[in-house]
């Protein structure tokens, strides 16, 4: 039989996880898409735990590795998105699996709709410490149709929450590719930023079906890890609000976007204990200053934003952390 399959290339950032690698790759390998067109491309950030070996041992006949020094997520995101030649790439965090039928279930809606540059699902949330199962529950009107993209952000920024992100992620390959990745101003929200970007370009689908594993880990920050990575997420934040401003999304949009770059410099401020007054004042100002454009979504936004916690002062801020 004659295979009209396009290629597909699968993108698996990995640092210090060589543990978990042979679940990710298994589960590509064990999907019921021709495996000719499934393109495996391994970026290493860097890893001292022996993930090359296992690479070569195992897989060496089958992904494409690649080593890089220790740049972080998105820098190998970005190489990993360099090196691929499929129609379409899918992104597979290492700790992570997908569940069978997610590459079928995803190019069979690109195939059917050039406008569509983004697909995404639902995931089940395994917390492996505890050996329990969640089911991620996705709000019913962005599920099993069409969406513009544009539209699909501003859903999300209201509510100051994202789906689709991490190991959901799929997309037409000449549109994340056009998508400029700076991995030292991006940091953690490489996630959030492909997404976004992406369905600024295009329409979004979100199929119904849980089709990805999710690995949640137990972690445990100290003040100074914490501190640190919210200098990161604050200067992330401020990239890509510079991205936002230059760019074709709405203003009500580029308002949300300055709101969470403000809060992320405000929490770091918080964490530095040099939040003040003014700082809360500044936020306040944009809210209000921005109420006709949020009009009735104002005070959901207030609400999902957390914005009455920014204001309280430091030290409650302080007391509300030690009672959890």
């Amino acid at each position: 039989m004659q295979n009209d399959k396009p290629l597909v290339s699968v993108v698996i950032p990995t640092y210090n996880y060589g543990r978990f690698m042979p679940d990710a790759i298994d589960s590509i390998l064990n999907q019921d898409f021709p495996q000719g067109e499934i393109e495996i491309i391994v970026v290493d950030d860097g890893s001292i735990d022996g993930t090359g070996e296992i690479i070569e041992e195992k897989y060496r006949d089958r992904v494409k590795y690649i080593y890089q020094e220790n740049s972080g997520k998105a820098v190998a995101i970005r190489n990993g998105i360099e090196a691929a030649h499929g129609k379409y790439i899918f992104t597979l965090d290492a700790d992570d699996i997908f569940l069978p039928g997610k590459i079928e279930k995803a190019v069979n809606i690109f195939e059917n709709d050039n406008s569509i540059v983004y697909v995404s699902h639902p995931v089940i949330y395994w917390y492996a410490d505890k050996n329990m199962k969640k089911q991620e529950k996705l709000p019913a009107k962005i599920c099993g149709k069409k969406i513009c993209g544009k539209d699909l952000v501003k859903f999300y920024y209201k509510r100051n929450k994202f789906f689709g992100l991490g190991s959901t992620i799929s997309a037409r390959a000449e549109a994340i590719k056009r998508i400029p990745i700076n991995g030292k101003d991006i940091g953690y929200t490489i996630d959030e930023y492909l997404a976004m970007f992406l369905m600024e370009k295009g329409d979004a689908f979100f199929i119904e079906e849980l089709l990805s594993l999710y690995r949640v880990h137990s972690k445990s920050y100290s003040i100074k890890k914490l501190k640190e990575r919210a200098r990161l997420d604050a200067l992330a934040r401020k990239f890509m609000l510079s991205l936002i401003l230059a760019s074709s999304f709405d203003e009500e949009i580029k308002a949300l976007a300055i709101l969470k770059a403000k809060i992320a410099e405000l929490k770091l401020k918080e964490i530095k204990g040099i939040k003040s007054f003014f700082d809360i004042k500044d936020l306040w100002l944009h809210i209000l200053s921005n109420r006709r454009l949020f009009g009735k979504d104002i005070f959901k936004i207030i609400k999902d934003y957390r914005i009455l916690q920014r204001s309280m002062p430091v030290l409650a801020i302080n007391l509300l952390r030690k009672s959890r």
